[in-house]
C-alpha cells in the first residue's frame, strides 16, 4: 500500500495500532544519487533488518518480513518530489509505504511498534506552529504546568493530560511503556527487538489523546531533556 505525501490522520493511526514485530525503514532519496548507489542503501537496510529479525523474532517471521520489504523496494519508483521513503512491515499485513517529500536521514529499527517519530516531524513540523508551540512549553515551564521529566510525562501522557509534546529530534530512549499505567522501563541501549524507543511511544499515546506533538534538533530544545510537554491542566 502507498500512502500520499500529505500523511492523513487515518494512516498514522492505522501505523500506530500495530504490534508485534515491526520494521521501520527510512531511507534518504535526491536526484543526486545514482541507481547504484540507491540499491545500495536499500540493501543495507535489508541487511540490517534481517538481522535484527533472526536474533529477536525467529526464522519464520524473519523470511515472511523481508520479503515484504523487497516486495516494497522492487514495486517502489520514486517521483521527482521524493526526498525520503518510509518503509513499514509487520506481519500478517500488506507493507505500507510512504513519500517524503523532506529529506530524512537512513534509519532501520525493528520493535515491538513502530518508530514514526520522522513522521511526526515531516507531517506536523510547519515553523510558526513549531515556534508557538516552543513559546508556551517554555511558559509551562516557568509556571508549573510543563515538565522535561520522561516518567511524570509518561504518566500524564497515559491519562490524556498532555497539550503539547516536544521531542528531540533524533534522539532515542530505549525500553518499555505501560500503556496504561505508564510505568516506564528504560535501557542505555535497545538490548532486541522487543524494545522500543519510549519516545516515540510517549508521542503515539499523546496523539490519539488529541495532543500535539512537535519534534526539534537538540540545539532547539527549551530544555537540556530529550522530552518536555505542557499538561492540559496541573496536577
Amino acid at each position: 500500500m502507498r500512502v500520499d505525501s500529505e500523511l492523513r490522520r487515518n494512516a498514522l493511526q492505522q501505523l500506530q495500532a500495530a504490534s508485534g514485530p515491526c520494521v521501520s525503514i527510512y531511507i534518504p532519496c535526491d536526484e543526486e544519487t545514482s541507481g547504484v548507489a540507491q540499491e545500495t542503501r536499500c540493501d543495507e537496510a535489508m541487511a540490517t533488518a534481517s538481522g535484527l529479525l533472526a536474533e529477536s523474532w525467529g526464522e519464520n517471521l524473519r523470511r515472511e518480513l523481508t520479503s515484504l520489504i523487497e516486495s516494497a523496494f522492487q514495486e517502489h519508483a520514486p517521483t521527482r518530489r521524493t526526498r525520503g521513503l518510509a518503509i513499514f512491515a509487520t506481519s500478517g499485513r500488506e507493507s505500507i509505504v510512504i513519500e517524503l517529500e523532506r529529506h530524512v536521514p537512513p534509519l532501520t529499527v525493528v520493535a515491538t511498534s513502530f518508530h514514526l517519530r520522522p513522521l511526526l516531524r515531516i507531517a506536523r513540523g510547519s515553523a510558526p506552529k513549531t515556534r508557538s508551540s516552543l513559546a508556551a512549553l517554555s511558559t509551562g515551564m516557568r509556571n508549573g504546568s510543563g515538565s522535561d521529566h520522561v516518567a511524570t510525562i509518561a504518566a500524564r501522557a497515559v491519562r490524556g493530560e498532555v497539550k503539547c509534546l516536544v521531542l528531540e529530534k533524533d534522539f532515542h530512549l530505549w525500553g518499555r511503556l505501560d500503556r496504561i499505567s505508564g510505568q516506564l522501563s528504560l535501557h542505555n541501549t535497545q538490548r532486541d527487538g522487543h524494545d522500543d524507543d519510549v519516545l516515540d511511544d510517549i508521542a503515539e499515546v499523546v496523539i490519539a489523546a488529541g495532543g500535539e506533538v512537535v519534534t526539534v534538533a537538540a540545539g532547539d530544545m527549551p530544555t537540556a531533556s530529550p522530552i518536555a510537554a505542557l499538561f492540559a491542566r496541573t496536577a
